[in-house]
């Protein structure tokens, strides 16, 4: 979680290849790790394959949390492929098994999925409330917390209040470096850059977009549904609003930028914008 990748990866499935078959929860473990790893970088199908393999194991075993985990795995891979009406009842399958299990981190991801499931269906009040409620079931689970406040600063910009999407992106952002999360902070850089661009600062958003592009390039890392559609919205703006060249210009002035410094330059912008 907190390194390169490819690196993982390649530990992982030399771990799962060495495991004996009766290692039920680690070859479980591993499985939901991959499926991470390949969501991560794009590769929606491999992670589905993943996490069918994990629920026809937990349902083997009669493992009902690594049933529900799968299934949440499930919908977040169909969510990428757009295919909203399968999501929509792997969540809701989840949903029910999470509910029959005595564990807060499962009623946390539970939440935090249907929260998703909400965004999708531009029902933002409901999101905000389920990511809300997620934040409170995990308590201190700092990777759940930072892709919930990543979601609550999406949900806020889609609602038009961009003081709390620039609180919750500032405070995703920190707590991203700190942790190394490579994929929570291209997400955010999608974000800030959306909210950059709504406050009328291009020229901050373009570089925030090509700090982002740099970053999952060298990850290896794919925006995932809602922050790819948004931002498509935000390059298209400030590619309008600024002009080609200007825009080409700040976009590659932000690909070698050094990012915490430029991430503090960008929410420094919006604190002055917030002002004025």
């Amino acid at each position: 979680m907190r390194g390169p990748a490819a690196e993982g990866r390649a530990a992982l499935e030399r771990a799962l290849d060495a495991a004996p078959r009766d290692a039920v929860a680690e070859r479980l473990t591993a499985l939901r790790a991959l499926a991470s790893f390949a969501y991560g970088r794009g590769a929606w199908r491999e992670a589905a394959e993943l996490h069918e393999r994990a629920l026809e194991l937990s349902r083997r075993v009669g493992d009902r949390r690594a049933e529900a985990l799968a299934l949440f795995g499930l919908y977040a891979a169909a969510t990428a492929r757009r295919e909203l009406a399968l999501a929509k009842s792997y969540a809701e399958k989840a949903a029910a098994v999470a509910e029959e299990v005595d564990d807060a981190r499962t009623a946390g991801i539970a939440a935090s999925s249907l929260g998703h499931l909400a965004l999708h269906e531009q029902d933002y009040a409901r999101a905000r409330m389920l990511f809300e409620q997620s934040i409170a079931v995990l308590a201190g689970d700092e990777f759940g917390l930072v892709v919930n406040l990543g979601n609550l600063a999406l949900t806020a910009l889609r609602l038009g209040d961009l003081d709390e999407a620039a609180e919750r992106i500032g405070e995703n952002l920190a707590r991203a470096l700190d942790l190394h999360d490579h994929l929570s902070t291209a997400h955010a850089l999608a974000i800030l850059a959306g909210v950059l661009a709504a406050r009328g600062r291009n020229e901050s958003s373009a570089r925030v977009l090509g700090a982002g592009a740099a970053l999952q390039e060298e990850e290896g890392l794919s925006l995932q549904e809602l922050e790819a559609e948004l931002h498509d919205e935000t390059e298209a703006a400030v590619a309008s609003a600024l002009g080609e060249e200007s825009y080409r210009r700040e976009f590659d002035a932000g690909r070698v930028a050094e990012l915490p410094e430029l991430i503090a330059e960008a929410l420094r912008s919006l604190e002055a914008s917030a002002v004025h």
